[in-house]
Order: C-alpha cells, then sequence, then structure tokens
C-alpha cells in the first residue's frame, strides 16, 4: 500500500538544521528534535523519510518538472490505486507562502487500518508531497504535530537560496 506514495526524489542536502534542494533551493526542516523519536530512513521514491516506533512513518517526496495543476488535484493522484478509504478531512494548506491541500483518510489493507495525512504543494517546477502513515491506529494522533510541524517549515528558494553547483543541472 505505502508504494503508492512513490516519486521520483530530487537531493537535497543537509544545512543548518534542515535540508536545501540543491537544484530548486526551496527548503524544509527537520523533524522536531522535541520528540527525539524520529530515526531518518531511506524508503524508495522518497527525498526525506523518518520513521518512529508505531510504526509510523513520514516522507517527503518531490517530482520536478513534471505537469502541474493546483495542489488539491495532486494530491487527489495519491488515492490512485485505492479501491476503499474513508476520508476524514481535506482541505487548504500554507507553508511559508505556498499553498497547498491536505488530506486525512483511513484505509483498510489486509484487515489492518492505516491511517494517512498527506499535504501537497508546487513549488515550481517541483511537486512535493508530505505523507504521514500509521499502521492499526498506533501512534498517529501522537505524530500529527510533528509531521505539521514539519510540513509547516517549508519555505519557498525565495527565502533559502539554493546550494547550486553547476554540477546539478543534471539533478531532477
Amino acid at each position: 500500500m505505502l508504494a503508492f506514495f512513490s516519486c521520483a526524489a530530487g537531493p537535497f542536502v543537509e544545512r543548518e538544521g534542515g535540508f536545501t534542494h540543491r537544484r530548486h533551493g526551496y527548503r524544509v526542516g527537520a523533524p522536531p528534535a522535541a520528540s527525539g523519536t524520529w530515526q531518518r530512513v531511506a524508503v524508495d521514491g522518497s527525498a526525506l523519510a523518518y520513521h518512529r516506533a508505531g510504526p509510523v512513518r513520514m516522507t517527503l517526496a518531490s517530482r520536478c518538472k513534471t505537469p502541474i495543476t493546483s495542489p488539491r488535484a495532486l494530491a487527489r493522484h495519491l488515492r490512485i490505486g485505492i479501491e476503499r478509504y474513508t476520508m476524514r478531512h481535506e482541505g487548504k494548506v500554507e507553508a511559508g507562502g505556498l499553498n497547498g491541500w491536505e488530506q486525512l483518510f483511513d484505509v483498510l489493507e489486509g484487515g489492518a487500518l492505516v491511517q494517512v495525512k498527506t499535504v501537497t504543494f508546487v513549488v515550481e517546477p517541483c511537486i512535493l508531497d508530505f505523507v504521514l502513515t500509521a499502521r492499526d491506529g498506533h501512534g498517529f494522533e501522537s505524530a500529527l504535530a510533528d509531521f505539521d510541524a514539519w510540513w509547516q517549515s517549508l519555505r519557498p528558494a525565495e527565502e533559502a537560496e539554493p546550494v547550486i553547483a553547476a554540477e546539478s543541472e543534471a539533478m531532477p
């Protein structure tokens, strides 16, 4: 089920307590250190990913140079292939002056409940998908504050200078 969140990822460089996209310059902080429970992990298709007991996972996927439409329409694409889900909430969000779209829904997968929150932004020329998942209801509600603080740390390139190098031309 989590494979449906796979996307091409752009390279980030760790810098000043967060991460800056080498080519496009947008920045996102690290998850809040206050909880101290998030461990960085590798997740196929994600530029950044964190895990904590529960099992709870949050990821950031970045797709650049793809056709771009509204964050709301793009967020719907994250549900493609999910036959049955219960939408708990969806609506507009904002971070760093950027407008986005959030979804909070439940999926029944193999008899287990998977709770999902997604937040999608368009940061030209990229689409950013932040995703929080928890299985069997363990830890989802307690992870929401950390997840919300993480995606709310997003800043566009005007506020976060790129770490560019001419060598990054081949990067997504």
